[in-house]
């Protein structure tokens, strides 16, 4: 079936057989579609007026209608156009729709081809009816009755698509549709409709430290190193018996004699005392000790005991701010539930640079202390004992909260015991998507059909969509489906359906999978919670096991709270913007370029201290505005982007809207454009060009840029010289751009002033390539400030070329989708612009504020709402099908507002550079000079001709090509002025340059090439002899070509070459040079050659030696070289044709003739009897006097020989004749004529000679001179 664009309606069946061979056409009011038959298929062209609006065969051109059968006729329906067949809208579901020609059905067609009851449709069980032979169609096709949801099914121009929840009918005007329309999901709980906006804060994370207490030393152990008391009082007591006995023995002898005992007992006294106190007072000693040693001991437990006392109660306070820790940032339930209702305390706070990344609450328990007790010291065995209790008592810290971490674990399986449904894997999913932002992760459900119908809260949740796409898949090619389109960022996946897990592909993915038996734990899982409604148990995958408590989970209604939590935005990710494309009409605010009023902005912006523009829209579709002025954003920028990121465009809209806003009396542009010229082309090309710009560069070599460099100094120069001028006259201190606007305006002493902005594409290549130049840049910006200079920089890799320098002095960043986190990072200091999708979207970053956006499309469409699209989706919002019917007008509103800016501009600006040189001819000048080309002096902003200046010079170049072209133009130049009667010309070609049209010149006396030895020869003698002579006759110009090949064969000329070069020009010698490098020319020469031309060179070391300066110059351009005046300069030689040059030699030819004023002498290489015009017998010419050497009676010896042998036996010969006889004959007058090569290097006659003589020479002595004679052949 056809649905074809005119009105108009006729049914036809073909047969095949019948028109098998030829065409057959069909008339639609006047018009017609021929049908003819090829390979077996059916083929269609229309006329020229009808278009193929829709078609159920094929998608190409052509279409084919393929045969079933042999016999099968071929239905065609053409139906009427309709332009809302594409155009939808949705109606409530129902089990059983009726479709026909009958009002009464629940979608009635108003087509006579169809019956009252056509075709009947079960929703439910993806079925169909069909009760006619006009077959209906699904998804393009003619299949069998069943369908999937989201087919589009069709009925000649009846179109519908079956969802879940609701049914889409196109919207034809001959379709009436009985059916409630669909308002939406409708939820249990009611809320506004209005979004809720969270901004995210700075948040100071910082992991717990668990403390580390350090037990004390206790007090030392008393230690008495005591003896065996026998040991102790031992020495004491023999003494004290030694004593007692001796005083016994004196007590004896003394009452013997007769004393008195109470004489004799003081002498006892003293040894019984020391016994006394030897078995008394060590015993008693002893006990003491033992006594003090006890208290010592009681002392020391009780010290140490108090110090562990001390160390619990601050373990204790540690443990409590612990579980105050766990509390602030892992809520329980009621506190989640009072988040997302209430305070939003850390709703969307968390991102994955925080360390408690992925860190979930499971519920409350006990947990072994982290807190370390360090005991450094060696205990007895009491003071052991009491540490271990001590130690055994604080093992645990009681009733906290038990948190998972999810980084650890990776896969974790949910087990529900008898549980209530999903709640409370729904409780752990409630927690990641309240502490993190749909900016942070991604969250993916695989999961049945009967689930996701009963838990459609999910189907809101922003974690689950990109700005494409939704990570819910029930089937094989939906899971595909999100694994081609997830954004690359941590991805939770909540698997239901465990059949789908095998097709999941997803990298930094989390799972969380729920079972209802602890043996169907897949095992892809390596840790699991087992719940029950009070309690749990969670296995880690080192099977450690933590028990815990659960919370009541029905007193928080989770799924009101899931669906609550979709209403909540990030204040700098709100809505996704509904329009596909934002026009610069969008951002303009108006329907078409008439209402734009340049006049009346260029009339009234005219004082720039604010310069902003409305850059995009932001999510939420309010203005995003950029303002590059001082007081602004900054007057500098970064912009980075990758390939397909929507950076051009984003720069080529900034330029448009600042172009509208602002005049080019205020603002002008210059662009850098590394890629080649695509922005520059936006604005500068056959149609229009811009009148902001003053300068564009997209031909990036050395020399360009340097114009590009000096040009910007010679502007920041001016702009001060202006800016002081002012000061002075005013006696104004403090002046930037804004105040010296403000007097020009008044004062017409003063030239006006605009905004210079510079913007610089892909200045990350040019910063790899031109270090130098980038640097200059930046130093360029720095300084203008305040002198009206702004500076952008773009590129695609910011990573590793934004240094401090640029970052410092660049205020504010517009980062579009880059290619990796660090690039990102590097631009924005966080990540999120590696995460952006959509081209066009943005990130615009100043003074510590981010904003995001999306920036206007500037070669959209004149009406860019004339494009109408359709699309299905599946579960993953991946379109199944679409289709569009674009306008044809390609003219686009960037063309229409330039053509605009064009003609309401009536101020000329004044170029920062002037273009390159275009192509010179020598029809340009006149023949007073010796004209060579035109000179691009970027630093005056003129072109200066090029002109040979009449002494030596020499022109540089390792290209052959190139030095023929201007050896070319050289010679051009020098006939063209010359004449045979004042000058000669001379060429050593040692190229072999096709000169020989340029000798029919009579200037040009001669074209030698290296191997004519005596030619050369005799032209440098000759210009010795004038030097020498001091007579000056003629302009002599001696052209070298290949000057490297003519020194190493000519050695001997360089000390004359080196006197002509320092002595020539006072007798109007000239030598002109072609060389290769700066090493090949001596430097003593060097310093003789004031004019230097380097052509093509890329060695920018040899450039700088030729031209005698620091400037990093190069030239890679054919037809260009480089000279030093002032400063290196970049010159453009003329072209020539053929044409030319035959033109100007006949034209001299005709009015000089052709004869020449002057021959080099030389002997020809071989001679003639015929050439000796003499009288005598003619042997050759003398090489030296060029005079006819006749035979003799003077000529003593000559040998004639051609072989080895017969050179052998002459020599043998020589040496028996006496020298003195050989002598006495030369000494008559006698000559010797030596013929042959064997005479070389003999050392046989008396006048020796080493030169090489060929065969047609000889060597001639005569009078002790030797000449080289040049015989007859």
């Amino acid at each position: 079936m056809l649905i074809i664009k005119q009105r108009g309606k006729i049914q036809k069946f073909f047969d095949f057989n019948r028109y098998k061979d030829r065409h057959i056409q069909i008339n639609i009011d006047k018009e017609y579609v021929i049908f003819y038959y090829k390979n077996n298929n059916f083929y269609y062209e229309l006329s020229n007026s009808l278009e193929v609006i829709d078609d159920l065969c094929k998608e190409e051109r052509l279409i084919t209608l393929s045969k079933t059968n042999e016999y099968d006729p071929i239905l065609l329906i053409f139906s009427f156009y309709d332009e809302n067949i594409n155009r939808y809208t949705k109606y409530e579901n129902k089990r059983n729709i009726i479709i026909g020609n009958d009002i009464h059905n629940d979608i009635y067609i108003s087509d006579s081809l169809l019956n009252k009851i056509h075709m009947e449709i079960d929703t439910f069980n993806k079925t169909y009816i069909n009760n006619n032979y006009i077959k209906t169609y699904i998804n393009n096709k003619i299949s069998s009755n069943n369908f999937s949801n989201q087919d589009i099914i069709q009925l000649i121009n009846l179109k519908i698509i079956i969802h879940e929840d609701f049914i889409m009918v196109n919207d034809c005007n001959n379709i009436h549709v009985n059916l409630n329309k669909y308002t939406g999901f409708k939820s249990n709980y009611h809320f506004t409709n209005n979004e809720i906006y969270i901004k995210k804060l700075f948040r100071v994370y910082s992991e717990f430290k668990f403390k580390e207490f350090i037990v004390k030393q206790p007090m030392p152990m008393y230690t008495i190193t005591q003896n065996p008391l026998i040991f102790s009082i031992g020495p004491a007591l023999t003494m004290s018996l030694a004593s007692l006995l001796s005083g016994s023995i004196s007590v004896y002898n003394s009452y013997m004699q007769g004393r008195s005992i109470i004489e004799t007992i003081p002498m006892l006294i003293l040894p019984l005392v020391m016994l006394i106190s030897t078995l008394f007072w060590n015993p008693i000693q002893r006990r003491f000790e033992k006594n003090k040693k006890i208290k010592y001991e009681i002392l020391r437990n009780k010290e140490f005991v108090k110090s562990l006392q001390s160390i619990e109660k601050e373990l204790n306070y540690e443990k409590q701010k612990y579980r105050n820790f766990i509390k602030d940032n892992y809520l329980n339930p009621m506190q989640l539930s009072l988040s997302i209702n209430k305070n939003k305390k850390l709703l969307y706070q968390k991102d994955l640079n925080h360390k408690d990344f992925l860190k979930l609450y499971i519920g409350k328990g006990n947990i072994k202390s982290n807190f370390k007790i360090i005991n450094r010291h060696n205990l007895d065995d009491k003071l052991d004992k009491i540490f271990s209790e001590f130690c055994d008592r604080n093992l645990y810290i009681l009733d906290i909260g038990i948190i998972i971490d999810l980084n650890d674990i990776k896969n974790i399986s949910i087990v529900k015991n008898n549980y209530d449904e999903d709640i409370y894997v729904k409780y752990l999913l409630l927690q990641i998507l309240t502490y993190y932002s749909f900016k942070d992760i991604n969250l993916v459900i695989l999961c049945d059909e009967n689930w996701l119908n009963n838990n459609k809260e999910f189907l809101y949740i922003n974690h689950l969509y990109n700005n494409s796409s939704r990570y819910i898949a029930i089937n094989k090619n939906e899971v595909i489906n999100i694994n081609k389109n997830i954004e690359n960022k941590p991805t939770i996946v909540y698997i239901q359906n465990n059949e789908l897990y095998k097709y999941l592909k997803i990298e930094n993915s989390y799972i969380l999978n729920s079972t209802n038996n602890i043996n169907d734990i897949p095992s892809y899982c390596n840790s699991y919670i087992v719940v029950d409604e009070y309690k749990g148990i969670f296995v880690n995958n080192k099977n450690e096991i933590q028990k815990f408590k659960i919370e009541n989970l029905s007193k928080i209604n989770i799924n009101m709270l899931l669906y609550k939590l979709s209403k909540y935005k990030l204040f700098t990710d709100k809505t996704i913007i509904n329009k596909k494309i934002i026009s610069l009409f969008d951002i303009l605010k108006i329907n078409n370029v008439k209402e734009l009023n340049i006049h009346y902005n260029y009339k009234n912006n005219i004082n720039l201290q604010n310069i902003d523009i409305v850059l995009g829209k932001s999510d939420t579709y309010t203005d995003i505005k950029l303002d590059i002025s001082e007081k602004g954003h900054g007057p500098h920028g970064l912009i980075a982007g990758m390939t397909g990121s929507g950076k051009s465009e984003l720069i080529i809209t900034l330029i448009t809207l600042l172009s509208i806003k602002y005049s080019p009396k205020y603002l002008q542009i210059a662009i850098i454009d590394y890629k080649g010229g695509g922005i520059i082309q936006s604005f500068k090309n056959d149609l229009f060009t811009l009148p902001h710009l003053i300068g564009t560069l997209s031909n990036l070599d050395v020399n360009e840029l340097r114009r590009c460099l000096v040009s910007f100094n010679e502007e920041i120069i001016k702009r001060q010289i202006l800016f002081k001028k002012l000061s002075n006259k005013y006696n104004i201190l403090n002046i930037n751009i804004d105040i010296y606007q403000k007097y020009a305006n008044k004062d017409s002493e003063f030239e006006s002033l605009a905004h210079l902005l510079i913007i610089v594409d892909e200045f990350a290549e040019l910063k790899k390539q031109e270090y130098e130049f980038m640097s200059e840049l930046i130093s360029i910006a720095r300084i203008g400030r305040s002198l009206g200079i702004h500076l952008i920089l773009s590129t695609q890799k910011p990573s590793g070329v934004v240094d401090d320098q640029i970052w410092s002095n660049c205020r504010f960043k517009i980062c579009l989708k880059v290619q990796n986190k660090q690039d990102s990072y590097e631009m924005l200091h966080i990540n999120d612009a590696s995460l952006l999708k959509e081209t066009g979207s943005f990130y615009l970053l100043y003074d510590n504020i981010l904003e995001k956006g999306k920036a206007a499309w500037s070669n959209a469409y004149l009406n860019t709402d004339d494009i109408n699209q359709i699309q299905l989706l599946d579960n993953t919002l991946n379109i199944i099908n679409e289709s569009f019917i674009n306008n044809k007008n390609n003219k686009t509103q960037l063309m229409e507002i330039m053509d605009l800016i064009c003609k309401y501009n009536k101020f000329d600006v004044k170029p920062l550079w002037l273009p390159p040189i275009e192509k010179v001819n020598f029809s340009n000048f006149n023949k007073d000079y010796f004209y060579l080309g035109l000179i691009d002096d970027y630093y005056s902003r003129t072109y200066k001709k090029l002109i040979y200046e009449d002494k030596h010079m020499v022109i540089f170049s390792i290209n052959n090509d190139e030095k023929r072209k201007f050896l070319n133009v050289l010679l051009y130049t020098l006939i063209r002025k010359l004449d045979k009667e004042s000058s000669e010309l001379y060429i050593i070609d040692g190229l072999n340059s096709n000169l020989k049209e340029f000798y029919k010149v009579p200037v040009l006396i001669d074209i030698l090439r290296n191997d004519d030895y005596e030619k050369i020869l005799n032209l440098f003698k000759k210009c010795e002899n004038i030097i020498n002579s001091n007579i000056i006759n003629k302009n002599i110009y001696i052209i070298i070509n290949n000057f490297p090949l003519f020194k190493e064969q000519y050695e001997n000329l360089m000390s004359l070459i080196k006197n002509i070069l320092s002595l020539g020009i006072d007798y109007k010698i000239r030598i002109i040079l072609f060389t290769t490098t700066y090493n090949s020319l001596h430097y003593q020469k060097h310093n003789l050659i004031n004019q230097k031309i380097s052509l093509i060179n890329e060695n920018m070391g040899e450039v700088m030696a030729i031209l005698d300066t620091n400037e990093k110059v190069i030239q890679d351009k054919k037809g260009y070289g480089l000279i030093k005046l002032n400063n290196v300069l970049e010159f453009r030689y003329c072209e020539l044709s053929k044409e030319e040059i035959n033109v100007l030699i006949n034209k001299i030819v005709k009015v000089q003739g052709n004869k020449k004023m002057y021959e080099l002498p030389y002997v020809p290489n071989y001679l003639s009897i015929d050439d000796y015009k003499g009288k005598g017998i003619p042997i050759g010419i003398n090489t030296v006097t060029y005079k006819w050497l006749e035979s003799s009676n003077d000529i003593f010896l000559c040998g004639l020989y051609t072989d080895l042998i017969e050179e052998y036996a002459i020599k043998f010969n020589l040496k028996i004749i006496k020298n003195d006889q050989i002598n006495k004959q030369i000494n008559n007058n006698k000559s010797i004529l030596w013929v042959g090569p064997g005479y070389t290097r003999q050392y046989i006659l008396p006048i020796n000679s080493k030169d090489d003589l060929k065969e047609n020479e000889a060597n001639y002595y005569h009078r002790n001179k030797v000449y080289k004679i040049r015989l007859i052949s």
